[in-house]
């Protein structure tokens, strides 16, 4: 069963899991701490970057700028396979978490403040990625779409 959230004219658009099955997502994935969802249409970052500057949600020269510094520090291979989030939907755990994962929400803020941009979801990766380096999959599981099921594949 799924809780159904109406966000603006998207009814429906976000659908999260019963309590009981996240406490089942989490049982299945001890290690995990955060759980993320694909976005539903681009797969990678740099496609939302070019959607977001195109469609005017962000301003094209802090979007350069927040490319050319994590193309920087991460390297351009790294930047163009970044996995895409679909950020109106993560569940997280609260107690029993790494550092790194709260740090990695501060970073954001602080990137898109600092950069003069506004969504996220073209930030969020980048900052888990510094934060939980080789470890970010260890600790962060992205699902395929709305919680599937009870193991979150």
């Amino acid at each position: 069963s799924f809780f159904r959230i109406a966000t603006g004219d998207r009814r429906n658009a976000y659908r999260l899991p019963s309590l009981e099955r996240l406490g089942n997502i989490f049982a299945a994935h001890p290690t995990h701490e955060a759980f993320l969802v694909t976005h539903p249409v681009r797969h990678r970052v740099p496609q939302e970057w070019a959607i977001t500057k195109r469609n005017g949600m962000e301003h094209a020269v802090h979007v350069c700028a927040f490319e050319n510094a994590v193309r920087g520090k991460f390297g351009s291979h790294a930047v163009d396979l970044a996995p895409m989030a679909s950020l109106g939907q993560w569940v997280r755990k609260v107690r029993g978490v790494s550092e790194g994962l709260d740090l990695a929400f501060r970073d954001t803020f602080h990137a898109l403040t600092s950069f003069g941009l506004k969504r996220d979801q073209n930030v969020y990766i980048f900052a888990l990625y510094a934060r939980l380096a080789k470890n970010v999959e260890n600790v962060v599981k992205l699902c395929l779409k709305y919680f599937p099921d009870d193991t979150c594949p």
